[in-house]
């Protein structure tokens, strides 16, 4: 059977990227579909200690250090919120990274762009999976790119379901979403400095 890709991905969020890298890495050819144009403005604001030593075994925390301390003073952080949770303090667990760290999600989508391209993997912006079809050699993503009237079509061996909390993928293999919805709302405004 002729594949397009070994793997296909719905979603080029942090999800669907860090899954996208940890493939490529294994030599498997790999497609990232996105229905956006570029990395979201920010959803999430901030790394855990867990995604810290993720990033750490695959050689990349420094990237995101360094770039963290290019848009904070220091942006470590000893307590946070998680999840609408009361306040977290980080500095008891046995990590490397007793803190989140100041990070909005558009730098971490951009920097795991940039690590899935170099690794070989493929991107296809305003892409958005509309359905598939799975058989016994693999499943057929139907894919409508923004502009087109026409839907395509991509064949592989596996198709990863990284499309957010409105999942297509999810919802159309009939998996609920555990969880509820929050009483509160929060922003989260990216902002830049500039000088005259």
């Amino acid at each position: 059977m002729k594949f397009d890709a070994d793997i296909v991905i719905a979603g080029a969020g942090p999800s669907g990227l860090m899954v996208g890298c940890e493939t490529a890495l294994g030599g498997v050819s790999t497609v990232v579909l996105e229905k956006r144009d570029g990395p979201a403005l920010t959803r999430a604001g901030t790394l855990a200690p867990r995604v810290m030593e993720i990033f750490a075994s695959r050689g990349i925390i420094d990237t995101f250090m360094a770039r963290a301390f290019e848009l904070h003073p220091d942006p470590r952080t000893p307590e946070g919120i998680w999840a609408g949770l009361s306040s977290i303090h980080y500095g008891p667990l046995e990590t490397d990274y007793p803190y989140i760290l100041m990070f909005p999600q558009i730098e971490t989508e951009r920097l795991l762009t940039e690590r899935f391209r170099a690794l070989g993997g493929e991107i296809r912006l305003r892409s958005e999976v509309t359905g598939f079809e799975q058989d016994e050699g693999g499943v057929t993503a139907r894919v409508r790119v923004a502009g087109s009237e026409e839907e395509q079509t991509i064949r592989a061996a596996w198709l990863v379901g990284c499309d957010g909390a409105r999942s297509f993928v999810r919802k159309r293999l009939g998996i609920g979403l555990v969880g509820s919805t929050f009483s509160e709302r929060w922003l989260i405004l990216d902002l830049a400095k500039t000088f005259n």
